[in-house]
């Protein structure tokens, strides 16, 4: 019919098509779209100016096909045309205005009573967009015609949706120009942004790694009294570990965020106290990771006007929120360790041990209120160079219980103790550490075997050996981790005294050496036959106690992995053990001649 007549296809031609296919009662949506795809081409065809209503149909009836496709290309077209309107109206007031006018305002003026395009289509087509995935096609309506949308507007509560779309837009964009607009635009319209944009201009910015931008509008939200939720921090502080340092250095990324915004007095940090807990943990571990890293200065001495250091930035922040995570103490007690103010890292790590309850629990499991391991090395370290080593012995044995809490604290402790002494070459500290480890309470197998270590690499093979049997006789039946460390721990003395054995100056001899070799191998058959338990079937049994059979099972697998890991590294010390003893020998009957 619209080939034959010689009715011209206008505007009105087409809006009528398109609400007769809207109306029509026995089509299916599929078939109302197809009409409307060929009166959208149509109207191409005759050139004819798609409006706003012409798209709102194409939404309207797009939406339950699920066309996404068809609503892109139509407001591609409808673009297209309002670009090409647009930039005939900026020539014509460009021509006709005086010099130095508002060429923006004027045209905001001016396409207000113009139906460029209907404010709330504007709107519906944003959030379409933005919920179909098609981030492009928003970017590209919301930096083409925001403002005739805005300028169709006519309520406050519209243009609140519309700049939410964009700030939608700017967020999944990285877009930190279009950001800025929005802010703007919000100050200036004077409405008052809800939590939700200001994170999404927060993410925009971070994103585009405009950081200082970010900052300023995380002290919009504090100022507002809303809450600093963790996801956009953590976004932050891991997009500024990855930045280029030439665009903003590190320091001034972490410790002014600190220093602006985590330590505002009106900041609301986080969702709920868990979560405040949980970041602060990962924001001090990150200055723990960037000090010893060597990215962050740990403390500078105050001249005027000095920069920023990650101790004092600590500092205010361990003091401003009061928190008594062990995780979060042991990083206050890293920098202030490495910081030089040893009163200080001892104040926290007390204050750690004393908020320790008794632990009925696994006994694997790190008592509560225990430091990590790298804040007591710090820890030892500065005692050590301050000539202050009773406070950190002090640390571990002035306690008022001896009860097994206490030893396993001692016990952990013991580690990071026996390591940093080992590494700084203070062997002597390390005896008598031991020596009043033993007379404190019951030896555990993990300092322990640190010790062995240290004993058998600076030459002591027969006292690590030595200590291997007191404990062999003390866990040997009763605890299988423990055996199992323990072996470890020999397989690894047994090597390197048999190097030296190989160039004969090993305190062990070679009857030593092999008889520990065999008792060494006849554990890994041990572990071959270590059983298994089975569990029921899952379906014979009732929830609760199917529950308890995984459980149990899980634990099994576990132990079996650790069975493997053990038996493999055990097995590989004994084939170098071997071969150097074979070394041995070989030399010894070439040197009597019996070849």
């Amino acid at each position: 019919m619209l080939g034959k007549s010689r009715t011209p296809f206008d505007a009105v031609t087409l809006e009528a098509s398109l609400d007769l296919a809207r109306r029509a009662p026995d089509l299916t949506p599929r078939a109302k779209l197809a009409f409307v795809v060929r009166m959208v081409q149509q109207a191409r065809k005759h050139r004819v100016q798609l409006d706003s209503r012409v798209l709102m149909q194409c939404l309207i009836l797009a939406k339950p096909c699920r066309k996404v496709n068809v609503v892109v290309a139509t407001s591609r077209v409808m673009l297209q045309q309002q670009k090409q309107a647009l930039q005939k109206l900026r020539d014509h007031l460009n021509e006709s205005a005086p010099a130095g006018a508002n060429m923006h305002n004027a045209s905001v003026e001016l396409l207000a009573g113009r139906d460029v395009l209907d404010a709330v289509v504007f709107d519906a087509l944003l959030r379409f967009f933005l919920r179909h995935q098609q981030t492009a096609v928003a970017a590209e309506l919301w930096s083409e015609l925001w403002i005739p949308g805005l300028a169709a507007s006519n309520t406050a509560q519209l243009d609140a949706s519309i700049l939410e779309s964009g700030a939608w837009v700017c967020a999944k964009t990285g877009n930190a120009t279009e950001a800025a607009r929005v802010a703007e635009l919000y100050q200036k319209l004077g409405i008052k942004p809800d939590a939700r944009v200001l994170h999404l201009l927060v993410s925009a910015c971070v994103r585009a790694a405009q950081f200082g931008i970010a900052r300023e509008y995380m002290q919009w939200i504090c100022s507002l009294g809303y809450t600093l939720h963790e996801c956009e921090l953590r976004q932050y502080v891991r997009a500024g570990l990855s930045a280029n340092k030439a665009d903003e250095p590190l320091d001034e990324l972490l410790l002014t965020l600190a220093d602006e915004v985590l330590t505002d007095r009106d900041v609301v940090l986080c969702s709920d106290e868990r979560n405040r807990v949980r970041f602060l943990r990962f924001f001090f571990n990150t200055l723990h990771t960037c000090v010893s890293d060597g990215r962050l200065p740990v403390h500078i001495k105050r001249p005027l006007f000095a920069p920023r250091d990650a101790f004092q930035c600590a500092q205010y922040l361990f003091a401003r929120w009061k928190t008594t995570d062990s995780g979060i103490s042991s990083c206050m007690v890293y920098l202030a360790s490495r910081a030089g103010c040893l009163s200080m890292a001892m104040r926290v790590a007390l204050a750690s041990h004393e908020q320790a309850p008794p632990l009925h629990g696994n006994a694997s499991k790190i008592p509560h209120g225990m430091l990590h391991a790298f804040a007591y090395e710090a820890l030892v370290e500065q005692c050590l160079k301050q000539d202050r080593m009773g406070l950190a012995l002090d640390l571990i044995f002035d306690q008022e219980d001896e009860n097994l809490l206490n030893a396993r604290r001692t016990a952990h402790m013991m580690t990071p103790y026996l390591k940093t002494l080992g590494r700084l070459g203070r062997l002597d500290l390390c005896h008598k550490l031991f020596r009043t480890y033993e007379q404190w309470c019951d030896i555990l197998v993990r300092p322990a075997g640190v010790y062995m270590k240290l004993l058998s690499k600076a030459g002591y093979h027969a006292k690590a050996l030595t200590l291997f049997r007191k404990l062999h006789a003390i866990y040997g039946s009763s605890d299988l981790k423990a055996t199992r460390r323990l072996f470890r721990v020999l397989s690894s003395v047994v090597l390197q005294a048999s190097s030296r054995t190989r160039y004969g100056g090993s305190q062990l001899s070679v009857d030593v050496i092999e008889d520990m070799v065999r008792v060494m191998k006849k554990y890994v058959r041990q572990l071959d036959r270590s059983p298994t338990e089975a569990c029921e079937n899952p379906g014979e049994v009732s929830p609760k106690k199917c529950r308890s059979r995984l459980r149990d099972l899980n634990r099994e697998q576990r132990a079996a992995m650790q069975r493997k890991r053990s038996k493999g590294m055990i097995q590989k010390n004994l084939a170098r053990i071997d071969a150097r003893l074979k070394w041995r020998d070989w030399k010894d009957r070439l040197a009597t001649g019996k070849m």
